[in-house]
């Protein structure tokens, strides 16, 4: 592991959404500030030093292009020219927008694919239950789904870009996980399966093509299947709470192939080539993990970077308890912590070939 980049950021004010290209790495925070740091001159600038919300999806595409959701009340583009901001222009959600839909609304964003969904209090319950806003910035596009009314206790988890993931708390004590996909310009809710108190807290989950990624109790690492609602396999656990997790996808060729259930099959041609599905977990005790369907591939520590000082190879990097955020883009894996960004080059995807 080498260390590429240690971003600085405002204490007290957390990174809630970063992504990266093949240049640098765009982030945004809780008070609006949106950067962009190029890996290779070690520049940063500064998109938006204020924002009137929080910036609750970043996405840097491969022509330069930054887009940023500013809460529920637009979207930013940002064209970035040789280091410079050359051109920025807002994208509408075409949402009703008040202190109080504000207040009740999540939103979730996918590369360039913004969706806001709003659950309200039992009292407000009247006030835009049924409406779902999907934008997709770069064309400008918006799409409104009508669905059924939600519980008020529901936590939208993940969307994908045409599904939105979400938990159901029950008065049974039970909770509920439950998927909207967004077909023909239709809304479809289905309930994927019911956990009971003894499966214990679900911290994390990911949607990735028929599979969810989730931590149960804090640390381990579970693959359900959408299709049953059952757990298809378990994958590992950390030895302390996961802080943040993420994937991508390897390509491997027929003669690296082991069967699970975490692979699929992506070309046909004189040798079969499967796409295999890798996790990144960040835990609160500064151990990067890159998991596989077959467990443990790569563990390293922030203590072990050679450039951090003996002060900072020992910090407390998650001791404020914010929702952390990771990265990767193969090579690199990027993750936010209390005081700044780590960019880390790691060895296992630097000899992989990563979609």
């Amino acid at each position: 592991m080498a260390l590429v980049s240690f971003i600085d950021i405002r204490f007290g004010d957390p990174v809630l959404c970063l992504s990266m290209s093949e240049q640098g790495i765009a982030y945004g925070s809780a008070f609006g500030r949106i950067l962009y740091h190029n890996f290779w001159t070690g520049q940063e600038i500064v998109i938006a030093e204020f924002s009137e919300e929080c910036i609750r999806g970043i996405h840097v595409a491969r022509d330069n292009i930054i887009y940023s959701a500013v809460g529920d009340l637009y979207n930013l583009v940002t064209l970035m020219s040789s280091n410079q901001c050359t051109a920025r222009l807002a994208v509408s959600n075409d949402n009703d927008h008040s202190v109080h839909i504000c207040h009740d609304t999540q939103v979730l964003m996918r590369e360039d694919v913004v969706c806001l969904i709003t659950i309200p209090k039992e009292s407000l319950s009247f006030i835009n239950k049924n409406t779902i806003h999907i934008t997709q910035i770069s064309s400008e596009t918006k799409r409104h789904f009508e669905i059924s009314t939600l519980p008020p206790f529901s936590s939208p988890i993940d969307f994908d870009g045409n599904r939105v993931l979400f938990l159901s708390f029950n008065s049974n004590q039970t909770r509920t996980l439950n998927i909207i996909e967004f077909k023909n310009e239709k809304a479809k809710l289905s309930e994927i399966t019911k956990f009971k108190n003894s499966f214990g807290h679900i911290s994390h989950m990911k949607l990735v093509n028929d599979l969810i990624i989730l931590v149960q109790e804090n640390r381990h690492i579970k693959i359900l299947d959408i299709s049953t609602g059952k757990i298809r396999h378990d994958i590992g656990s950390c030895k302390a709470d996961i802080a943040a997790l993420n994937y991508l996808y390897i390509k491997e060729t027929q003669d690296e192939f082991h069967s699970g259930p975490s692979y699929d099959q992506i070309n046909i041609e004189e040798n079969l080539v499967f796409s295999k599905l890798v996790i990144v977990t960040v835990d609160v005790e500064g151990s990067i993990c890159i998991w596989d369907n077959e467990g443990l591939i790569e563990r390293n520590y922030i203590r072990d970077i050679d450039e951090l000082t003996d002060e900072y190879k020992n910090f407390a990097y998650f001791s404020m308890g914010y929702p952390y955020v990771v990265h990767v883009r193969s090579p690199h894996i990027a993750f936010s912590t209390d005081i700044g960004i780590f960019v880390i080059k790691s060895a296992y995807f630097d000899r992989s070939k990563a979609d």
